[in-house]
């Protein structure tokens, strides 16, 4: 299970080291994608269907926000393979989603990872913890 912040540096171009501990869970080949809030995330090849059969909530292609979904998170998906020294390079388009620059944070999150620019990380984390007594509680009411 994938846990955990990391902070990592742009080696160069678009190329940064994924930590140690999120390599081994992911895998060999893994997919990066574009996700919501302006990051990036990382799943294994075999937890790719069951991420993309919860975003669509049961729900059938027929509805718009089914297709529209799909189109966002899987037209911006791609496979990559970590190097010697467990480097990829992030495609174009992920690091332009993401505005990576030179400073990132990976973040585990059970089943997946993101991948933030650590500017923009040091902001939503600001914003969770002031609201996350609030989250918490909606969270139990929706469980209810």
């Amino acid at each position: 299970m994938m846990i955990g912040q990391f902070q990592a540096q742009v080696v160069s171009g678009r190329r940064i080291a994924v930590p140690k501990h999120f390599r081994k869970e992911l895998g060999g080949t893994f997919i990066i994608a574009r996700w919501y809030e302006e990051c990036t995330v990382l799943v294994s090849q075999r937890k790719w269907d069951a991420l993309l059969s919860r975003l669509r909530s049961g729900d059938s292609a027929i509805t718009r926000s089914v297709r529209d979904t799909d189109r966002f998170v899987m037209a911006g998906a791609f496979e990559v393979s970590p190097d010697s020294q467990g480097r990829i390079v992030v495609p174009k388009i992920l690091s332009e989603h993401a505005r990576i620059d030179k400073e990132c944070v990976f973040i585990g999150l059970g089943e997946r990872a993101e991948l933030w620019d650590e500017r923009k990380w040091m902001v939503k984390e600001k914003l969770l913890e002031k609201s996350a007594g609030e989250l918490l509680e909606k969270v139990a009411q929706d469980a209810r």
